[in-house]
């Protein structure tokens, strides 16, 4: 069985002002959405991976309490045998192996809502 890549000619360009390069980002052609058990808190999660504007990066939004955590240094909470990203006393855990798939990909924007 064959999967389309859903980044696929999915590029934006940017010019730099002042520098007159282009720098090209990459978001995903449509959304994706997947349902499952989460890995530490045993509970139902939805997820889904929403397109964004070009410098937008990489949030995650847990949408059952309305907060958006951007994906920067600043955010990173726990690393005991996992990544957590907090904000406002809201977490989300085991993001290092989202992220690493968006990078492999080449991902620079996109929104990951959370739901549980």
């Amino acid at each position: 069985m064959r999967f389309a890549d859903p980044t696929a000619g999915v590029l934006r360009q940017l010019a730099h002002l002042g520098t007159g390069s282009v720098v090209y980002r990459r978001t995903l052609r449509r959304e994706v959405a997947c349902t499952g058990i989460g890995l530490h808190c045993g509970r139902p999660v939805r997820l889904r991976l929403v397109p964004a504007p070009a410098e937008h990066g990489i949030r995650f939004v847990r949408t059952d309490v309305g907060v958006e955590i951007q994906a920067t240094l600043a955010h990173i909470g726990s690393q005991d045998h996992a990544t957590t990203l907090n904000r406002d006393g809201v977490s989300i855990g085991t993001v290092e192996h989202l992220l690493a798939a968006l990078t492999g990909l080449g991902i620079d924007d996109v929104r990951v809502e959370v739901d549980g």
